[in-house]
């Protein structure tokens, strides 16, 4: 989680805004339930991370962690 708040994702905001499931804002509705984690590659949140871990230098070169390219970091 530490490396989407790095490039600005507000993780409060990831299910509401529908970046991302989290089970915990479900509730007790999904507590037999196993997770749904192979519907969160489609949604916004890890997308964002795929592309700018294997193609961020191309897609993004002027984001920057902590002053490095976000690809590198």
């Amino acid at each position: 989680a530490w490396t989407l708040t790095k490039i600005g994702f507000n993780l409060v905001n990831l299910n509401d805004s529908g970046a991302a499931f989290t089970h915990q804002e479900q509730g007790d509705v999904y507590e037999n339930m196993r997770m749904f984690w192979n519907s969160n590659n489609f949604r916004l949140a890890a997308a964002t991370m795929w592309s700018l871990f294997f193609s961020g230098n191309d897609f993004a070169p002027k984001t920057m962690v902590d002053g490095e390219p976000v690809q590198e970091y």
